[in-house]
């Protein structure tokens, strides 16, 4: 019985593709997505910037309609990611003056705690309400603290989630990410270890889940010249441009490559399977160091335990697929 259940999972998720692909070609009503981010891209010239990216490209395409934005602590403090989304929305409205911008909600400064009940904010609350009425996609760009929180108070609106899809997990069985050749410099799975309790909390709970994880970001690297293709109008797309400079220069003095991957974005653009990116049923596992029944979650194995999940990854590469994913308004 267990096994059947996943399968229908599996494939509910599956037909949501489908029905997604299907709505874009037919010219229907965009797709209903909730955004939960940790955007904090100009905060730093070493700040991740794909999460601006992800969002840039979400609404400025009609293929898509933003309901709404919840915000969290990640990229940077939950201050410098909502100052953040402040002037990105600034500059938004002087690109597409027409367009609208979604309501803004402030979520989680830090990690939820094990002890006790999460606490609630206008970020998990947001999320709370939209669901209980109303059948989205909700995308998560950074840690799961509001969704886990939402989740765990108000158990049933997994049922008006038609996904959740979250940026991480890997098919390799290492804890760490080596993506130039030097093997003394890597990184962990960002999102998910930042709050590893939100992490399990999710997983184990029934919404259906579909990864964007390193496998699919690692599929092409992103560079400034990359972006003028995302057709973001100015002055937005000079800024986010400006934005990448730094982070692209991270990127070449930590792990020698020329550019960036852009796990953000190709999360977003996993939204609709095409012959550009796969999504497979497969099972992951939360893989924990430590003594039985002490351990802590370290990663998110793809391939391993019972968990159903959908796994995305890149089949032709980022210039492909953002060819593909992208449009103006």
């Amino acid at each position: 019985m267990r096994r059947k259940t996943q399968n229908l999972i599996c494939s509910l998720l599956l037909n949501c593709l489908v029905e997604v692909a299907a709505a874009e070609s037919e010219g229907v009503a965009p797709v209903n997505v909730w955004i939960d981010t940790d955007l904090a891209c100009g905060a730093t010239v070493t700040t991740d910037v794909d999460d601006c990216l992800a969002l840039a490209m979400m609404l400025s395409s009609s293929k898509y309609r933003v309901v709404g934005i919840s915000t969290l602590f990640g990229n940077a403090n939950l201050e410098t990611v909502n100052l953040a989304v402040k002037k990105f929305r600034t500059r938004f409205a002087e690109s597409y003056p027409l367009a609208g911008f979604p309501n803004v909600y402030v979520g989680s400064e830090k990690r939820i705690r094990i002890i006790g009940k999460p606490v609630t904010t206008a970020g998990s609350q947001a999320i709370s309400l939209h669901f209980k009425h109303n059948r989205s996609i909700l995308l998560a760009l950074g840690p799961l603290s509001n969704i886990a929180t939402a989740i765990m108070l108000n158990p049933w609106i997994v049922q008006n989630i038609e996904k959740l899809v979250i940026v991480g997990g890997t098919t390799s069985n290492s804890r760490r990410f080596f993506p130039g050749d030097n093997r003394l410099i890597s990184f962990r799975d960002f999102n998910l270890i930042k709050d590893k309790y939100a992490t399990a909390q999710v997983i184990e709970s029934p919404v259906r889940v579909q990864l964007a994880g390193y496998e699919l970001a690692a599929g092409g690297i992103m560079t400034r010249e990359d972006v003028t293709r995302l057709n973001i109008a100015e002055p937005l797309g000079s800024y986010l441009s400006k934005s990448v400079e730094g982070w692209q220069a991270y990127w070449q003095t930590s792990f020698s490559i020329e550019g960036f991957y852009p796990f953000d974005l190709m999360a977003a653009r996993s939204l609709i399977q095409d012959d550009t990116i796969r999504c497979e049923c497969s099972t992951v596992l939360l893989k924990t160091s430590g003594l039985a029944g002490f351990g802590t979650m370290h990663s998110l194995r793809v391939g391993e335990g019972n968990r159903e999940v959908l796994n995305c990854v890149s089949v032709k590469g980022l210039s492909a697929s953002i060819e593909k994913g992208t449009g103006p308004i």
